[in-house]
């Protein structure tokens, strides 16, 4: 594992491409100017968080109950009433944490120096600033914004799955003010880079041998709209929504092994007894030169133009999500409209095949594994 990258001046040098190794993969980087980062530390970080959030904590730090280790976990935290509210991910920097096997999670016993990194949303971050502290009771944490952390993702740029290509990891480095480590909800998705201060491009391109172009969040975004991956409040719009409709479950952001948490129980029935009718799913423009005006909220239609299918979540240039009855979908040959304007629908490659009822899986399994197969752009 790479040790802390030493103190580094942020120069994003726009249009610059850094080359530092002759394999034919290339790799996008992009500071995420849209989020904020927030962080809560003391003795009770851990369960604390625990009970907030969707996902399991627990796969943060070394213990004996869950089997997966990770520096980062995507997760949700929702309304009582089930609805999202934001999207989250959760970072680590230590580990030394060590579960005692014999105890339950409300007896965790942690240190005064545990802390998590939280990533969201800079639109909701005081909103979550004041959820967090309005539930903090007398959980014995600090919950304070951080200024000084930037975010960054390290993307592949992706023309399609290919399992005849194999994409070579990149290094991961970890240290006591930075940490870059696998975005744990798809391989297709890269890296994320938590640092304290800015970062430089050229340098980090030296330090992992491997070349990035300066991106922009609207590359990015495109980027994620192409893979059908929600992210933020534009996405996830606050009470709109429930977190299975999110794909919550497929981007392993997920536990219903871990207890309760704030939402849990309308997630776990809707999820156990029914039917998850409508999912977040990607759309992009049939005719790339017609005209496009479309807005949120609007109501897509099937090609007859009169069954609704669901609503338009979020759309730029050619490429957005739209909330769809997945069937109705499915019947109407992958092929909408709204506003007349036709779309077509695509099913991730990324979705399970058959039923996740049997298991949910709670953070990427392929971490520490085997090597990623997907299509590169040189």
């Amino acid at each position: 594992m790479w040790t802390a990258l030493k103190s580094i001046n942020f120069v994003l040098h726009s249009n610059r491409v850094f080359r530092r190794s002759l394999t034919q993969l290339s790799y996008s980087c992009v500071e995420l100017r849209n989020k904020n980062v927030l962080v809560v530390k003391g003795k009770d970080t851990y369960p604390f968080l625990q009970g907030m959030v969707c996902n399991d904590v627990r796969h943060l730090y070394l213990n004996d109950e869950n089997s997966v280790h990770l520096n980062c976990i995507f997760s949700f935290l929702l309304h009582f009433n089930g609805r999202v509210f934001v999207d989250l991910m959760l970072y680590h920097f230590d580990d030394s944490l060590k579960e005692t096997p014999s105890k339950t999670p409300s007896e965790w016993e942690g240190k005064d120096d545990d802390k998590i990194f939280i990533e969201c949303d800079s639109s909701l971050s005081d909103q979550l600033f004041d959820y967090m502290k309005m539930h903090k009771l007398r959980k014995k944490v600090d919950i304070s914004v951080d200024k000084e952390y930037t975010v960054h993702c390290i993307y592949p740029n992706i023309v399609s799955t290919d399992e005849n290509l194999t994409l070579e990891p990149l290094k991961e480095i970890r240290g006591n003010n930075c940490l870059m480590t696998k975005d744990p909800r798809l391989n297709h998705l890269g890296y994320r880079l938590l640092k304290q201060g800015s970062l430089d491009l050229e340098e980090i391109s030296e330090k992992l041998d491997q070349e990035l172009i300066s991106s922009t969040l609207m590359e990015y975004r495109e980027h994620r709209y192409k893979l059908g991956v929600g992210e933020g409040a534009e996405d996830h719009p606050t009470g709109s929504s429930f977190a299975l409709e999110c794909n919550a479950d497929y981007l392993h952001g997920l536990s219903f092994r871990k207890g309760c948490f704030v939402g849990q129980e309308l997630t776990a029935r809707v999820y156990h007894t029914g039917v998850i009718r409508k999912r977040l799913m990607p759309i992009h423009l049939i005719d790339k030169s017609e005209s496009n005006d479309l807005q949120t909220n609007e109501t897509i239609f099937a090609r007859d133009k009169k069954t609704k299918l669901g609503k338009l979540r979020s759309f730029h240039g050619q490429y957005g999500l739209a909330l769809l009855n997945v069937e109705e979908v499915t019947k109407s040959e992958f092929t909408v409209f709204c506003k007349d304007v036709e779309l077509k629908v695509t099913k991730p490659d990324w979705w399970p095949k058959g039923s996740q009822k049997d298991h949910i899986p709670c953070g990427r399994s392929d971490h520490d594994l085997k090597e990623q197969h997907c299509n590169y752009k040189s």
